[in-house]
């Protein structure tokens, strides 16, 4: 009977919301149960709320309230199916990272027993706060300070390497140093405990909270810090109110770690490939490298498995999943994305043309897979670099040169895939959206939702007339504003004119009659949006794969026609084929898919 077939849990832990899909694992795979929560709408709170920016280029998230927040959106699936569960796949961001303490100390073992959840351990301070792809603390300087390597990429600032090179030099004792044994690990969690009740209710030492006004939500809530990274302090003032973390991972691999009660953190080379220093083709760390920046991170970073590796048993009953459940290592969020179209559409790439993903979410991607006619292996151990043919260097050459593309590992062990990854995608309109909600409020104007912004504006920019709402004047003429939209920067151009660390937007060609098209503005940004992400994947590269399709998913896009009819215009000789929202498939439908076919159902049998 179908309330018999066993279920796959994919779980997507993203920058801005959190994903969850049910599938069937069975002969026809089939989705059960899709939903998502915007880390937006947790107890009047937004995500962004769960972020702290303290320090200069500084953005780090709560992980606990991340969890929380998961916890909210798997209570509402019907505990009859959470039952049938038997496998969890779980993606998330790529690039960042987070410590803890392994020995089970990051984690509420009273929470896991009680309440059949995951909460973080926050007595002792179990964990930090995850930082993001979006930090932006190691400066050009830095970055340009560590050593390059021939068998490894070097990390950009958001990467997880890089970051916790820069912890170390930066905040000594937020990373364990040196291995520490399980004895010594639970002493000084003890104590950092221990010193977190005392130091309450102490002007002198008590640990500092964190409070920001947003100027359309009010005064955020309180949180205290769990880590050095959170105090409003220069780093030579804040004092370590936590053990050396011993455990580093992203917030995905933190979660699997969490489940099957690992003592150390296990990474798939998707996860690892993001953080720098890896050696895409002997799947290790490039600890040669990394040992020349004069730390040693041997201890600290984590076993690299193969996509599709079961890591561990689900240690305990959880939101309704019975213990046993396979769990698999984290996979990337990008992969996982394009997963579906690349695999389904791109198995006769040479013969009929091949196929590219464009995700086009919080930030932008376009990816596709290496053709096998231009793949080849020149030398036993050849650099990521240099998988391709002598004879291929061109437009591909160029651009990887340029770091405007780079080669990924897919899901199979020889599988690349060519990655255009832009910083600055949906963020940047989202951006543009909140500051004119914050005008709105500064000048006393009665408070609107963002989401009405954006139906106003997008209906306007596109010559729709609103219904009986107040009238938006739709766009009538064309604007000639162009804007750059890297407002957070590229990480092929680590410092651009007029901002640091690359990070900085322009606007030009404004007209008088541009002054008052509102809707005209936005379409700018859109266009100038979509044009970036074209910029770092030319129509020419995509001839040259021999790309005949592009299949178009994403928040961003969904919402958004003009961004979808800008990739139209761009890509018009690729001829673009464009999915419908109900076609679309989120990252963590293609984590559960990846388990599914990478696992046939008797691999897998319900309990």
């Amino acid at each position: 009977m179908a309330s018999d077939v066993p279920l796959i849990l994919g779980i997507d832990l993203g920058t801005s919301s959190l994903k969850v899909a049910l599938i069937t694992h069975d002969s026809e795979t089939r989705i059960e149960a899709s939903m998502s929560k915007e880390i937006a709408s947790n107890s009047g709170h937004g995500l962004n709320n769960f972020s702290h920016l303290c320090m200069p280029n500084e953005h780090v998230q709560d992980v606990g309230k991340i969890f929380q927040c998961l916890h909210i959106l798997l209570s509402s699936i019907s505990p009859l199916l959470m039952a049938r569960v038997t496998a969890i796949s779980v993606t998330g961001q790529m690039h960042g990272v987070m410590g803890w303490l392994s020995e089970n100390l990051a984690f509420s073992e009273k929470s896991k027993i009680e309440k059949k959840k995951l909460d973080v351990n926050l007595a002792g301070g179990g964990c930090g706060n995850l930082i993001t792809w979006i930090d932006r603390r190691c400066t050009k300087e830095f970055i340009d300070s560590l050593p390059t390597s021939t068998r490894s990429e070097k990390p950009c600032s958001g990467f997880g390497c890089a970051s916790i090179l820069w912890q170390m030099k930066n905040q000594p004792g937020e990373f364990a140093a040196t291995p520490l044994a399980p004895n010594e690990q639970r002493d000084l969690f003890e104590k950092a405990a221990i010193l977190r009740k005392t130091s309450v209710g102490q002007p002198s030492q008590r640990l500092i909270g964190i409070a920001s006004i947003d100027p359309v939500c009010g005064l955020k809530e309180l949180a205290k810090p769990r880590s050095i990274s959170q105090s409003l302090f220069p780093p030579l003032s804040r004092p370590v109110q936590h053990a050396p973390w011993t455990c580093v991972g992203t917030i995905a691999d933190f979660l699997v770690a969490g489940l099957s009660s690992l003592q150390r953190p296990v990474m798939s080379p998707q996860m690892a490939m993001s953080w720098g220093y890896f050696d895409l083709e002997l799947n290790t760390w490039d600890f040669p490298a990394l040992n020349a920046t004069g730390y040693s991170l041997s201890h600290l970073l984590p076993e690299v498995v193969p996509c599709g590796t079961v890591v561990g048993k689900l240690s305990f009953d959880w939101e309704g999943i019975p213990a046993g459940a396979d769990v698999f290592v984290a996979l990337g969020d990008l992969q996982c994305s394009v997963y579906p179209f690349l695999e389904r559409h791109g198995k006769n790439t040479d013969v009929e043309g091949g196929v590219a993903a464009c995700n086009l979410s919080t930030s932008a991607q376009i990816a596709f897979k290496i053709p096998s006619s231009l793949a080849s292996n020149p030398s036993p151990t050849p650099s990521p670099f240099h998988t391709l043919s002598e004879n291929s260097e061109s437009v591909f050459e160029r651009l990887l040169k340029s770091k405007r593309i780079a080669v990924w590992p897919f899901f199979k062990p020889d599988d690349r895939i060519v990655v255009a990854a832009s910083l600055n995608g949906g963020n940047v309109v989202e951006r543009f959206v909140k500051m004119l909600r914050v005008w709105c409020h500064q000048l006393g104007c009665p408070a609107i939702e963002s989401t009405q912004i954006y139906s106003k504006l997008t209906q306007a920019a596109c010559g729709q007339h609103e219904g009986n709402a107040l009238p938006l004047s739709p766009t009538n003429t064309a604007s000639g504003i162009r804007v750059d939209p890297r407002l957070f920067g590229e990480r092929y151009c680590e410092v651009a004119e007029g901002g640091e660390n690359g990070i900085g937007a322009s606007v030009t060609n404004i007209h008088p009659r541009d002054i008052f098209n509102l809707p005209g503005v936005y379409a700018a940004i859109c266009r100038g949006v979509v044009h970036n992400l074209v910029s770092m994947a030319p129509p020419e590269l995509l001839e040259w794969a021999n790309v005949k399709r592009i299949f178009c998913v994403g928040g961003a896009l969904k919402r958004n026609p003009l961004m979808l009819q800008q990739l139209k215009d761009e890509y018009a000789p690729t001829g673009i084929a464009c999915l419908s929202n109900e076609e679309a498939i989120e990252a963590c439908i293609g984590a559960a898919l990846f388990t599914a076919l990478s696992h046939p159902p008797t691999q897998l049998k319900p309990r």
